[in-house]
């Protein structure tokens, strides 16, 4: 905890908050500070260290962070990036850490639509009920 406030600043947390935070907001501003490459190799380094150091750290938390943080960034490769293009980059990195952390894909996606964009029921449960 000390070595992310003080070296790693914006790493520490388990990620999946960030995420959340920057899929509520207007997602260019808030991943710009909540998904850096700084945070990303940060995040990768301080979960490493971690690991050898037999620590006790949830493992989908650092991954989705670290999922969406790779996605996010590489918006500079679209040449018509625009809010919508970034949010859904940031719900598939999200979705494609969390099926790495667990190995099951569907998962990923689930989770993405539950509880990312918190929408799971308002499209369905029209046609459930």
């Amino acid at each position: 905890m000390f070595v992310t406030r003080t070296f790693f600043r914006g790493s520490e947390g388990s990620g999946i908050p960030q995420v959340i935070a920057v899929l509520h907001s207007p997602t260019t501003e808030a991943g710009s500070r909540l998904l850096t490459m700084r945070i990303l190799l940060s995040k990768i380094a301080v979960s490493l260290v971690a690991i050898l150091g037999s620590f006790t750290i949830g493992r989908e938390g650092p991954t989705v962070q670290v999922g969406t943080a790779l996605m996010f960034n590489m918006r500079r490769f679209f040449s018509r990036s625009n809010a919508r293009i970034e949010r859904q980059l940031v719900l598939v990195g999200a979705a494609a850490g969390l099926s790495a952390a667990f190995n099951i894909p569907l998962a990923g996606i689930v989770f993405a639509i539950e509880e990312l964009t918190c929408s799971f029921e308002v499209r369905t449960s029209g046609v459930l009920c």
